[in-house]
């Protein structure tokens, strides 16, 4: 699952990276979170679990600069708040 939080933000990234949450965030979001894992229908619906949450409770500057923070570095860290809502999605999607 870590790898999961590490690839699940490279959503933004691009020449025409957005500037708020749009469909284009999303995609890219979605293609980086499931590309790495075997593409089951749990790890997708995690993966769209996470983005639903980060676009309601974070702030598209922040979620872009973790973003960048990854693609900078991609063994940084995964800050908590993001961690947070992966936990919570893999609870809710594995209905543990």
């Amino acid at each position: 699952m870590a790898t999961l939080a590490a690839l699940a933000i490279l959503g933004g990234c691009g020449q025409d990276a957005p500037e708020d949450y749009s469909q284009q965030t999303r995609d890219n979001f979605l293609i980086a979170c499931t590309a790495p894992l075997e593409d089951s229908r749990l790890d997708v619906q995690i993966c769209q679990c996470v983005f639903d949450k980060a676009q309601v409770r974070m702030p598209y500057e922040r979620f872009a600069s973790f973003d960048q923070s990854l693609i900078d570095n991609p063994e940084a860290v995964v800050p908590a708040e993001l961690v947070d809502l992966i936990a919570e999605c893999v609870v809710e999607e594995a209905e543990l």
